[in-house]
């Protein structure tokens, strides 16, 4: 059984162009969810919103209609909050 000791969440590669892959660690199974805000802090992509098992995912984000700018990953878990900022080229 992998041992998961704190809630993480990395990006690959950062700034991206197209696609970025998300790296997820849970310390518990439990509802996720994930989404995606401009800098004016609107929504603009729900990556997940459903439960996972406690562990490590990888999930892809295709970021193809969003322009060029700042972005911001909002992780919430098990009463946790995690944001991220990311770079879009084009």
């Amino acid at each position: 059984m992998e041992v998961v000791p704190v809630l993480r969440l990395a990006f690959a590669p950062n700034p991206f162009i197209a696609e970025i892959t998300i790296h997820l660690a849970l310390p518990e199974s439990g509802k996720v969810e994930l989404r995606v805000f401009d800098i004016l802090g609107q929504e603009v992509a729900t990556i997940a919103n459903q439960v996972y098992t406690k562990g490590q995912h990888k999930l892809t984000f295709l970021g193809t209609e969003l322009p060029a700018g700042r972005y911001y990953f909002h992780l919430s878990t098990g009463g946790k909050v995690i944001i991220r900022q990311v770079v879009k080229k084009n």
